[in-house]
């Protein structure tokens, strides 16, 4: 227990499982860096990946719920993924496009 919790309620160290996501996050987005895999699309799958975990992770956390029993941040992360997973399929489809003009030259 925290004892200057304003409710003296036991907590889950998410800092400590954020800091965790991001290492993980970090090596995953080196090794993908030296490979071909998802270029051009690494800060997508980040912003993508960050936004799930903290969609999960808000259920630890002692925040208020707003609606639904979702937290703000759960609202934002469920208005922002289908937003990402757009630019990541628009822009797959332009880097196809592109690659596929070089080819041809």
């Amino acid at each position: 227990q925290f004892p200057l919790a304003p409710d003296d309620l036991p907590r889950h160290p998410t800092q400590l499982y954020e800091a965790t996501f991001h290492l993980l996050a970090a090596a995953t987005l080196v090794w993908l860096g030296r490979s071909e895999r998802f270029r051009g699309q690494h800060i997508k799958l980040y912003i993508l990946a960050y936004l799930a975990y903290r969609f999960v992770s808000e259920w630890l956390r002692p925040e208020p719920h707003l609606w639904l029993g979702l937290t703000g941040y759960q609202w934002a992360a469920l208005a922002l993924i289908p937003l990402f997973v757009w630019l990541w399929r628009r822009d797959t489809k332009q880097l196809s496009r592109n690659e596929s003009r070089l080819s041809m030259v």
